[in-house]
């Protein structure tokens, strides 16, 4: 059935998040069978990557953009602005594709809303006061409105981020839908691209690195205890398998990049920043492994990706991470530079380890559908739960 959607890609991040990278994999699923009127801030147009004929973009005002007013207006304006598009226009149903930061005081229409993760309520100082204010008491607020016609069917992308939500924002269990992330397979697979070579000499990279992508912040990315875990292989080792971080400078980055210029491995690591997402295939098919510390991930894309490209992954043991491997990845305390060591020793000196880990990778993956995600999206409009309140 052909649905008319309108979805919110507010906080787009110039398509450099997780976040980014979601909304633009469920609006090209959507735009398969549905037409889609998608609401972007001013400043991120010229990055919103999708053209299509059965999709609408509304710019928002320049004022917009900024997240406080986008917030506001998001809570306050937008549910005005869509019951009087709804008096000359007909549309079905309401996407809020990152809930966490976005919601509604009401819903003039059914909802679906997905939250990512809530890793300000395990990361201390992550958001200020007034965020954490917002996020701790009046999303749980305006996710179930009285005078609202519709209450908005939410969705977690792990059971680790479902569980968060019920005890941090007190959200009843069946109010929640974990539906997991899925990945680009026309980009990332076994098969090594036709110009990976070429890649990674306009990165001037050599394969057989570490890998570790993500946006650079400090404490809760935990590049620094995985430089410190780094100092601890032996040289040897680091001589042979360079630290190689990819991702955009954000909050706390000049902590991390004072870190590395004081290290006495220093040589032996490089940061790239932010690549297109058309490098990341030869990056992870270059990458001896691919290494994800984090002190809390709501789901952890880049590891899916790289099991994909058939690159053995070690990662952290918190968030949902451990539920996104299962049993494909060796897995450590990010907090102890020795669990961290010991584990990328492992691998990197074990081939047929490695060979293992890529095998029970490529299975692990088949898990994870961005066609499957957004049906089931779709589905929850249906759920007894998305009907008038009464």
């Amino acid at each position: 059935m052909d649905m008319r959607l309108i979805f919110s890609a507010c906080g787009f991040d110039c398509g450099k998040s997780g976040i980014s990278q979601y909304m633009q994999n469920v609006v090209t699923e959507l735009l398969k069978s549905h037409h889609v009127t998608v609401l972007i801030n001013n400043r991120d147009q010229q990055f919103w990557p999708i053209e299509h004929p059965r999709q609408t973009l509304v710019v928002l005002p320049w004022y917009l953009s900024h997240p406080i007013t986008n917030m506001v207006y998001h809570t306050w304006v937008l549910p005005h602005e869509l019951k009087q598009r709804l008096k000359t226009s007909h549309y079905d149903a309401l996407i809020l594709p990152a809930a966490n930061r976005r919601v509604l005081s009401h819903y003039p229409l059914p909802t679906v809303a997905t939250f990512h993760d809530l890793s300000q309520c395990h990361i201390a100082n992550k958001y200020d006061i007034l965020r954490m204010h917002y996020i701790r008491h009046l999303i749980p607020k305006f996710l179930q409105p009285i005078a609202s016609p519709y209450r908005p069917h939410l969705i977690a992308v792990s059971d680790n981020t479902r569980k968060d939500m019920e005890t941090f924002l007190h959200i009843p269990a069946h109010h929640i839908s974990v539906l997991h992330n899925g990945y680009d397979k026309s980009l990332f697979n076994e098969q090594q691209p036709s110009d990976y070579a070429k890649r990674l000499k306009r990165l001037q990279l050599k394969p057989d690195y570490l890998l570790y992508v993500s946006r650079i912040e400090h404490p809760g990315k935990n590049h620094i205890g995985l430089i410190q875990a780094y100092e601890k292989l032996p040289e040897t080792i680091r001589n042979k398998h360079p630290l190689v971080f990819v991702g955009s400078a954000w909050s706390g980055a000049e902590v991390v990049f004072k870190r590395i210029a004081d290290s006495p491995a220093a040589s032996s690591i490089r940061v790239l920043g932010f690549v297109d997402s058309s490098d990341l295939p030869s990056l992870y098919h270059g990458a001896a492994t691919t290494v994800m510390p984090s002190l809390y991930e709501g789901f952890g894309l880049p590891l899916v990706e790289a099991m994909a490209c058939a690159t053995p992954v070690a990662c952290s043991n918190r968030g949902a991470m451990p539920e996104v491997v299962g049993e494909a990845a060796l897995c450590f305390d990010p907090e102890s530079s020795t669990s961290i060591a010991q584990c990328l020793g492992k691998i990197l000196t074990q081939p047929s380890f490695q060979q293992e880990l890529i095998r029970r990778g490529l299975e692990r993956v088949t898990a994870f559908d961005w066609g499957v995600h957004t049906r089931m999206l779709l589905n929850t409009l249906s759920n007894k739960h998305q009907k008038m309140n009464t």
